[in-house]
């Protein structure tokens, strides 16, 4: 055999090893400041500020307390993840998966979550201020005392969630799905409710002053002891609504004469 033979037999040979090895180290974890980004890692109170995690699976690790802030986690896989406390500020999430994780008393303020699937999500006293929401899914999500002040919803699918004292104040929530949700004593001031369906939805004691609710399908909706006045009710669908002992000094009726 000459040289020439044998060199191209140990190349092939090499080719071949390398072939076989690919496939693990594709399977290795990368690491980033002692967090191995893989599923079920463990990472509580990891710096991972302004990293780029784009499409990364991190479904049910630990990042409690994590510094998250500045993230790139659009289409991230973070199904069951706990992220209890976790710095989400400014963070990307777009078309993330967060379905069941728990985000309890987090900060996502001005984070980007467009069409993030958060169903049965817990965030329960987090922040979300300024956040954009539009079209995410929060079916069954918990957001009780959570601050939602001035966060963008429209056409977020909310039905069922548990809302009740949570902040909204300024919020859009333009033609979102809020089924049979709970909104007790949640402070909607100013907020934008425009073709937003709110049937069979609970909002016993909320705040909904100045608030627009033109268009708006509430009916079966109990509104009892809800602060509406000044709100704008114009064409909103009342049918069975329960509006015992609430305020609706000044607002706009369904037929467009102001109640006095």
């Amino acid at each position: 055999m000459n040289t020439f033979s044998r060199r191209g037999l140990a190349l092939l040979a090499l080719t071949t090893i390398g072939a076989a090895l690919a496939p693990l180290a594709a399977a290795q974890a990368v690491v980033i400041n002692g967090c191995a980004i893989k599923p079920y890692a463990s990472c509580m109170g990891a710096s991972l500020g302004s990293t780029y995690l784009f499409g990364a699976n991190l479904a049910h690790a630990d990042l409690s307390q994590a510094d998250l802030a500045g993230a790139n986690l659009t289409r991230a896989h973070l199904a069951g993840a706990n992220l209890e406390g976790a710095r989400l500020t400014g963070a990307r999430l777009a078309q993330a998966d967060l379905l069941l994780a728990n985000l309890t008393h987090a900060s996502l303020d001005r984070a980007q979550l467009s069409k993030t699937i958060l169903t049965k999500a817990w965030l329960t006293g987090a922040s979300l201020r300024n956040t954009r929401l539009k079209g995410a899914n929060l079916d069954g999500a918990h957001l009780a005392g959570a601050d939602c002040t001035g966060a963008f919803l429209a056409g977020a699918s909310m039905e069922r969630a548990r809302l009740s004292r949570v902040r909204l104040v300024g919020a859009d929530l333009t033609g979102a799905f809020l089924r049979r949700a709970v909104l007790s004593r949640a402070n909607l001031t100013d907020a934008v409710l425009v073709q937003t369906d709110l049937t069979q939805a609970s909002l016993a004691h909320a705040n909904l002053s100045r608030s627009d609710l033109s268009g708006a399908d509430l009916s079966g909706a109990d509104l009892s002891g809800t602060d509406l006045s000044d709100a704008d009710l114009t064409n909103a669908d009342l049918t069975d609504a329960n509006l015992a002992g609430a305020n609706l000094h000044h607002a706009i009726m369904p037929d467009g004469l102001i109640h006095r």
